[in-house]
């Protein structure tokens, strides 16, 4: 992994890339979230595994934090998702149409 300043196929600016994802649905919101945690987890991990325990320490409390947040933007989906018309919802075996 190398760490870089910039995102090499996103063109806007952070604010707007802030913007951007701020205007997912709220369950997409989450799964980014979510695996966002995750790919920190891993960094700290590798990071306690290099004896790197203080930046090792503070990754895996981020990683903890995203994975609240992306539980409570899920908690937010489930409020949203019944005043979301269904051709802007994910197909879910809730929603899915029947086949026959």
């Amino acid at each position: 992994m190398k760490h870089t300043h910039t995102l090499k196929n996103y063109q806007g600016s952070p604010e707007q890339l802030a913007e951007e994802i701020g205007d997912l649905f709220y369950d997409s919101l989450a799964d980014l979230l979510h695996l966002l945690s995750e790919k920190l987890q891993r960094d700290a991990n590798a990071d306690l595994a290099r004896q790197r325990f203080k930046l090792g320490g503070h990754l895996k409390e981020c990683s903890l934090h995203l994975e609240r947040a992306s539980h409570e933007i899920q908690q937010a989906w489930q409020i949203c998702e019944p005043h979301v018309p269904l051709e802007y919802q994910r197909a879910t075996s809730q929603n899915a149409p029947v086949s026959q």
